[in-house]
């Protein structure tokens, strides 16, 4: 059953993500719109995958932050490194009155540790979460090694 969630997470975010050189602009995204009540959703154009709480993306912009904040989400998890980061998004999240947790994975950080922080996150978490990263490759990978129930 996990493989075939993961299999279908990974087709929808493939085909949906932000490249790594695109800048988070809201003018960039297509089609606009939010859309939580039926596949395939959507947060301000982004595309996601919903898997109960959670919300499983690329790189949100500032509008999707805003529709996410919108449908509920409590936090976003942010596994991007910081050498990726093209804007200040703790800021844009915390702005928006959303907790904002950074969970680099990638480079020489250590995975299993990184992911083990990831759950224990969302499983103190009350409430929807946004987790993402770039293009929802390391969304994809964490998900697959996940210890909470449903994953």
């Amino acid at each position: 059953m996990r493989w075939i969630l993961v299999a279908t997470l990974a087709a929808a975010l493939l085909a949906c993500g932000p490249s790594e050189s695109q800048a988070p602009d809201a003018a960039t995204e297509a089609p606009t719109g939010t859309s939580l009540e039926q596949p395939p959703y959507r947060l301000a154009g982004l595309a996601v995958e919903r898997s109960g709480n959670l919300y499983l993306a690329g790189q949100p912009d500032r509008a999707a932050l805003e529709a996410a904040r919108d449908a509920g989400v409590v936090a976003v998890v942010n596994l991007r490194r910081s050498v990726e980061m093209t804007w200040d998004e703790a800021s844009a999240v915390e702005q928006l009155g959303l907790a904002y947790y950074h969970v680099p994975v990638g480079g020489s950080n250590d995975r299993s540790a990184a992911f083990a922080e990831v759950d224990r996150i969302v499983a103190e978490l009350e409430g929807p979460v946004l987790v993402h990263c770039a293009s929802g490759g390391r969304v994809r990978m964490w998900l697959e090694q996940s210890s909470l129930p449903g994953s």
